[in-house]
């Protein structure tokens, strides 16, 4: 029999041999192996989202008798190279001018190795290649993109035009413009292109808005009658005398619009002080320092890849379809208001005015900075701006007859 001093004794042997039997009873938990830095290595990195679509900017050439290229190219380039791959797309950029004309073709060929994939480029030479191009059915189906040049009316479906309501920049001008004239003449300066007449059009609209009764004299010339800095400020100077002796009031014109690009600036800084009032265009200018510069009408290609991000499923851009069929070829071409669905044989034309926020207008901060404005101008154009973005004022790309 164990007495009571030997039960005290083996009381703590008891209770470690209960412990033990405790825990040995419990499920094992082991603890997770380390990873070695050799296991992260050769495991296989997560893949690349796949791009949803290709983007080829073909940049113009360089040339003298079209200054604004330098400013479109740089902007468009800017703003593509920063929304294109946040919107998922690949971008790249292709100076085919490098290249001799005879390599032309074989280049683009190599270069149209992805699907969806977009061409765009604003450049006259590069038309018939892309043309050509899309009628081939073996090459690959892409959509082209061509800005700022005519496109010949039977080319195939997957040529895509961007067409500016210019007019509603004339409109702006003209309606600017009126609002300052002492004399009631105004003229505009323009290319002999359709950009330079649908300007011409809407500033006579606009100008007749914010005064009815004033006169417009047109000016049209040619880039070679500009290529010449002192030449095309006797050019331009002799016309404008020329308009003037035509008006039988005695006074004479002392508002310009031009939309001639940089090839006229060297006209508006001749001009002396406040004699006359000019805006100008198609791209943004700031640097005239001299009071006669009212504001600058432009086209904004900084804000042409957003809009081409934002609207490619509309447009159809991303799933071009070549048409080629006899009853395809006897149907029109179309007109594309932005975001339009509807489809024939024949270039498609996409409508960008300043309600898409292609155009716009660069404001009066630069003019208060050496004049004060009538009382009112900056409100009524902010207004006609308005109406224009919301279709309260439609502007005609015609001149009156």
């Amino acid at each position: 029999m164990v007495t009571y001093s030997e039960m005290t004794r083996l009381l703590p042997w008891l209770a470690v041999a209960a412990c033990t039997l405790l825990f040995s009873a419990c499920p094992r938990q082991e603890a997770a192996p380390e990873r070695t830095v050799l296991q992260e290595r050769t495991e296989p990195a997560p893949k690349p989202q796949r791009p949803s679509a290709h983007f080829l900017f073909v940049v113009p050439p360089p040339d003298p008798l079209y200054p604004e290229r330098e400013h479109f190219t740089s902007e468009f380039s800017a703003a593509a190279k920063k929304v294109f791959p946040a919107a998922g797309w690949d971008y790249r950029e292709l100076r085919l001018y490098e290249h001799p004309m005879n390599e032309w073709h074989a280049i683009m060929r190599e270069e149209l190795d992805s699907y969806p994939m977009i061409v765009f480029s604003y450049h006259k030479s590069y038309m018939s290649l892309f043309c050509e191009l899309a009628e081939h059915i073996e090459v690959r189906c892409v959509s082209y993109m061509l800005a700022l040049t005519p496109v010949k009316p039977d080319a195939s479906s997957l040529i895509n035009v961007l067409e500016f309501r210019t007019e509603e920049l004339g409109y702006i001008a003209g309606a600017t413009l009126a609002g300052v004239t002492v004399s009631g003449h105004l003229a505009t300066i323009c290319l002999d292109d359709a950009s330079g007449q649908r300007f011409t059009a809407g500033f006579y609209q606009g100008m007749t808005e914010q005064r009815s009764g004033a006169t417009l004299s047109e000016i049209v010339v040619s880039r070679s009658d500009l290529a010449d800095q002192q030449d095309g400020i006797k050019l331009l100077a002799t016309r404008l005398e020329e308009e003037n002796r035509r008006l039988s009031s005695g006074m004479s014109i002392d508002s310009v619009g031009s939309f001639a690009g940089p090839l006229t600036e060297p006209f508006i800084l001749s001009l002396p002080g406040r004699s006359i009032n000019a805006t100008c265009g198609p791209v943004p200018n700031y640097d005239i320092q001299t009071g006669v510069l009212l504001t600058s009408t432009y086209i904004d290609f900084g804000r042409l890849p957003q809009y081409l991000v934002e609207n490619a499923d509309d447009l159809r851009l991303l799933k071009p379809v070549r048409k080629t069929s006899s009853a395809d070829q006897s149907e029109s071409q179309f007109r594309m208001q932005a975001g339009g669905t509807l489809g024939s044989r024949g270039p498609q034309y996409i409508s960008l005015g300043l309600a898409e926020g292609l155009l716009n207008y660069s404001g009066f901060s630069h003019a208060k900075r050496f004049r004060t404005l009538p009382e009112g101008l900056a409100t009524d154009v902010d207004y006609y701006y308005r109406a224009i973005c919301a279709g309260e004022i439609e502007v005609s790309d015609e001149l009156p007859k």
